[in-house]
């Protein structure tokens, strides 16, 4: 092991002379005062415990002790006391860890008290990014929606669970019933319904921007209509019918174009004010079960939410010149040729966010069937990636556990949750550059390969002749892996389990703090149901856990908040009016449907 920097006589030499009466103060005997005398006898108040080895040790030996410690555990033996947590805010100490961690632009000229800062922010970044243990502990609040509203669960005997739609970046989360639109924002500290909107036909799919501006509502008839929220009362902008039945609509950050998912294609509307019923370009792709833009609106990414037909595609609308056409990205979708790159080995596929050098998204987060893990595919080629991130398996039927909701990433891209059958909710770190696998050899025992989150493939050959000898026995696709050369193996960490799971998303909150949203339809308490002996009122509803993530020393608490929401329980109950079209009109489109539905089964 090398040579450690911190000495004890250095370390010394740091500190001030000590004057005579501090040198006399040394020599009398160590009180309780002085160390441990916050400490409290649970079971005796006001009884002081004695001091324990933690209090007695002396600086020099606290920091060898957080030097020769790995950076997971440094991490934590930071926030034991006052004592320790002094004794690491220590610039040799950090460097050291950082050097550990892979980090090579340690910064080295100038002050310790200037350089420490940079120092710990690096660290806590990787720590963030490595998922130490200090940052695996949030604090969790479910909150339970219960709809009492009668029209939207009539027709379901024990309440209509709620289907939840996220804004691109979840700072507004849609809850559909049947006849009920409820806007929830998730952006404050305190998570409040803010809008119920009453609709009269069915929600098949809803999408909302993050400011709450604009809402698109797909309803069960085929027609699309948009409606401009930024007013005490909902107002329609736009409403237009689809030939062929749609699965799924997305809208682009600006509201410039909408994209429609159907069987065999792909459709992408124009939403421009000018704009007529030739406004739009179609793609033949296979079937695609969810669609989201990247933030620029550049790229729109179809994928599946079953593994075993897995199919994600991937449309661009190429823009080669500096400046943007008059109408935006609308124009740049509806005036040109669109081609579609498809991959049949992945779903449950999510774009990362790019780096602070590239333009827009580059990297992709995707299910591969193939080994049964996560995979970072780039997204000009859906084949090339070399990351992979492996989830929860049965280790008795060696099977893998397949994901359950699209997978979703922080702002900076640094962390990605997904959730898994069982309610699983999942967190991985990702590395700061998918596609250079960087080289984590067994011989670099202070690198971060020695943290349990991250292996690659040479540390793991040398175990290639014994996993050859037990190759009869059922093992994960993922491990087979490890035996290939430049593929980087990266294990996420459970932070929780929602029964029910649906969907998961990274939101950023007014005061800077981002924090974990998992949803999931129905398992609230239905003791608001129950009115009388005879009489029962159904119920519909919901839950939202809500995960922040904070460093600590001790396990986060969980608290449970209900909710009551319908029939304007929670403030006015908006009408969302509907365009009335002449009979004449609707013979038309309903003639344009069947000859696309009779096209597209031929």
């Amino acid at each position: 092991m090398p040579t450690s920097p911190i000495r004890r006589k250095p370390v010394a030499s740091l500190q001030p002379t000590p004057t005579k009466e501090q040198k006399d103060k040394q020599k009398e005997p160590i009180s309780d005062d002085d160390v441990g005398a916050s400490v409290l006898d649970r079971k005796g108040k006001g009884k002081a415990q004695p001091p324990s080895a933690f209090d007695l040790l002396p600086r020099e030996i606290i920091q060898e002790i957080l030097y020769t410690a790995d950076p997971n555990t440094f991490d934590s033996l930071t926030l034991i006391n006052s004592r320790w947590h002094q004794a690491s805010r220590n610039v040799r100490l950090y460097a050291h860890q950082l050097a550990r961690c892979g980090i090579t632009n340690i910064p080295e000229d100038g002050d310790d008290e200037e350089i420490l800062p940079t120092l710990i922010r690096l660290f806590n970044e990787e720590g963030r990014r490595e998922l130490f243990e200090t940052v695996l502990r949030p604090n969790v609040t479910e909150i339970q929606l219960i709809c009492s509203a009668s029209s939207s669960a009539a027709a379901f005997p024990g309440g209509e669970a709620f289907r939840f739609e996220f804004s691109p970046k979840g700072t507004h989360l849609l809850a559909l019933l049947s006849s009920r639109i409820f806007v929830l924002n998730l952006s404050q500290r305190e998570v409040k319904v803010g809008r119920e909107l009453k609709i009269s036909k069915r929600p098949v799919s809803a999408a909302i921007l993050d400011d709450g501006s604009i809402l698109a509502v797909l309803s069960s008839n085929h027609n699309v209509t948009l409606y401009d929220l930024t007013g005490s009362k909902a107002k329609i902008l736009r409403s237009f019918a689809l030939d062929n039945e749609p699965r799924t609509i997305a809208l682009s950050p600006g509201a410039e174009v909408l994209g429609a998912a159907y069987d065999g294609g792909i459709e992408v509307y124009s939403l421009h004010p000018n704009a007529g019923p030739t406004d739009r370009r179609a793609v033949n792709c296979d079937t695609v079960d969810s669609l989201a833009f990247s933030p620029d609106g550049v790229i729109l990414l179809g994928t599946t939410l079953n593994p075993k037909s897995p199919t994600t595609v991937i449309v661009s609308a190429q823009h080669f010149s500096t400046d943007m056409p008059v109408e935006g990205l609308a124009q740049l979708w509806t005036t040109q040729v669109l081609f579609p790159r498809s991959s049949r080995d992945s779903s449950h596929a999510s774009l990362l966010p790019g780096e602070e050098d590239e333009e827009g998204a580059t990297w992709t987060f995707t299910y591969d069937r193939t080994y049964d893990t996560f995979r970072a595919v780039r997204v000009d080629d859906l084949r090339n990636g070399h990351t992979y991130f492996a989830g929860p398996s049965d280790e008795n039927r060696g099977i893998a556990t397949p994901p359950a909701t699209l997978p979703a990433s922080t702002k900076d891209g640094s962390l990605v949750a997904a959730g898994f059958g069982g309610g699983r909710v999942w967190v991985y770190g990702i590395p700061g550059k998918l596609d250079l696998p960087a080289d984590y050899s067994g011989e670099s025992s202070g690198s971060v390969a020695s943290t349990p989150e991250r292996s690659n493939s040479n540390a793991s050959r040398n175990g290639a002749r014994e996993r050859a000898q037990i190759r009869s026995i059922a093992v994960p696709q993922w491990q087979l892996l490890c035996d290939k050369i430049r593929n980087v193996f990266i294990r996420g960490r459970e932070v929780g389990r929602v029964s029910g799971l649906s969907g998961v998303k990274f939101v950023m909150s007014e005061d800077g703090h981002e924090r974990l949203v998992a949803v999931a339809g129905g398992g609230v308490d239905d003791t608001l149901g129950e009115c009388g002996e005879e009489e029962f009122f159904a119920i519909g509803g919901g839950r939202v856990t809500v995960y922040d993530f904070a460093r600590g020393p001790r396990v986060g608490s969980k608290t449970v908040v209900s909710i009551e929401i319908g029939d304007g329980i929670q403030g006015p109950v908006e009408t969302l009016e509907e365009e009335h079209r002449a009979l004449e009109v609707e013979v038309d489109i309903a003639r344009r449907r069947t000859v696309a539905l009779r096209r597209n089964a031929a």
